[in-house]
């Protein structure tokens, strides 16, 4: 049967989700977010994309996103061949890294335009990853909530014009819609719980051969490498991690 033709937006303006290819995480290491963002900067300052709002969770990507010069499939597959090649080498596999299509959802009213901004923000709170939004480093949320953080991949002055045109209070006014009361419903990738077996061998490969149980005799810094990567395993809670390696749930809360 043929796929459904993806839902075109009359103002160029989606909601994505990029999935990792059977809930696979598509970052493991700082340097990996680390250059899907610099990639999403040269694809979106050669092709002018407009990036309203990004969140890079472990195994998906939200991006809120205004099409550019050529269609907006055509761009974002020149991102993610980039990166998979990049991710390939660097990881010394082959295949395909993320799902076939990414999700889409059009955003046609200045309204759906903030919620959706929220909703994206909101992500790695709502996925237990952080208690504030701005804590999780690998969003456009603290570009929006300091002044001084600003982000050279966003064109945040689209959402914060809605607020205000003096910048100082347009950020205290989108900290204060952040924190409303809200039943926002948008386009959403369910994390799928892991099994205490699947965080096993999830943690397992991260030991890189060492057994698993050989943990708590590496150097701390080495320890609390694999702890914060193992942290970054979507559908996994610290406490479940902590039974798991059967360490104290305290180690697992301090490695940072």
């Amino acid at each position: 049967m043929p796929r459904a033709a993806r839902k075109r937006s009359s103002t160029g303006i989606n909601h994505i989700i990029f999935r990792g290819i059977n809930h696979q995480n598509i970052f493991l290491e700082e340097d990996d977010f680390e250059e899907y963002l610099y990639r999403l900067k040269r694809i979106s300052s050669k092709y002018y994309l407009e990036i309203y709002a990004y969140c890079l969770m472990g195994n998906h990507v939200h991006l809120l996103i205004k099409e550019g010069i050529e269609d907006i499939s055509v761009s974002l597959k020149r991102l993610g061949v980039g990166y998979v090649q990049w991710y390939n080498k660097k990881y010394r596999r082959s295949g395909h890294l993320f799902q076939d299509r990414f999700l889409n959802e059009p955003v046609e009213d200045d309204v759906y335009l903030l919620t959706v901004s929220r909703y994206i923000h909101m992500n790695p709170v709502k996925a237990g990853m952080v208690k504030r939004p701005e804590d999780w480093k690998w969003s456009s949320c603290r570009a929006y909530f300091y002044i001084s953080r600003a982000d050279d991949i966003l064109e945040r002055e689209k959402i914060l014009d809605y607020f205000c045109t003096d910048m100082d209070k347009a950020i205290n006014r989108y900290q204060e819609y952040m924190k409303e009361e809200n039943e926002d419903k948008c386009m959403e990738y369910k994390v799928v719980k892991k099994s205490d077996d699947e965080v096993f061998r999830a943690v397992a490969q991260l030991m890189e051969g060492v057994p698993l149980h050989s943990l708590m005799i590496l150097e701390k810094s080495k320890r609390d490498m694999i702890i914060i990567r193992a942290k970054k395993i979507e559908g996994v809670t610290q406490r479940q991690l902590a039974r798991v390696l059967g360490i104290s749930p305290n180690l697992v809360f301090k490695a940072k």
